[in-house]
């Protein structure tokens, strides 16, 4: 039996550190989507706008618990009113987490083209959450207002909130 066995040429492959990088691509001057340019900081009415956004579908999740309830035949007494608005917020609130674990955003920051720039971890998404629905009966004024880079929201959230592109928003 020969002990010299030969290694199979499908094994004899450059390895990804082996191999010349490309030479750099010099962008073009009509680049809808420049490399090095920083994404544009979202500003407080554009913060204000998805905290709307959020409140209305936090609201029409709540309202949709209340129909299901008048449509399973609940009469709607106030505690099944208010256990019908629980079950809308439940709702609302697995959406919202779920959102800015994923996707950087809440549903209404998504809609208004904002996300944050470093991806949230689950412990501070729900943080996140629970500060902006204990700041709801103000509005959420507490978390969206003061300063770029200062505002509980991008606090809460490690990392400032930015504007994407309309063409990255799809």
């Amino acid at each position: 039996m020969p002990t010299d066995r030969r290694v199979p040429e499908q094994l004899d492959v450059p390895l990804v550190w082996e191999v010349e990088p490309a030479p750099p691509v010099a962008p073009r001057a009509d680049d809808p989507f420049p490399e090095n340019r920083p994404p544009p900081p979202a500003g407080a009415g554009w913060l204000l706008l998805a905290a709307a956004a959020d409140a209305g579908i936090l609201a029409s999740l709540v309202g949709g618990g209340w129909a299901l309830a008048a449509l399973c035949g609940a009469q709607l007494k106030p505690l099944q009113l208010a256990a019908a608005g629980l079950l809308g917020g439940e709702v609302a609130t697995i959406l919202a987490v779920t959102c800015l674990f994923g996707w950087r955003g809440t549903p209404g920051m998504l809609l208004a083209t904002l996300n944050f720039s470093v991806p949230a971890t689950l412990p501070r998404s729900f943080g996140l959450w629970a500060a902006w629905a204990a700041s709801l009966p103000l509005l959420g004024l507490p978390v969206i207002v003061g300063g770029r880079g200062r505002r509980a929201v991008e606090r809460l959230a490690g990392g400032p909130v930015i504007r994407r592109a309309r063409s990255a928003a799809a």
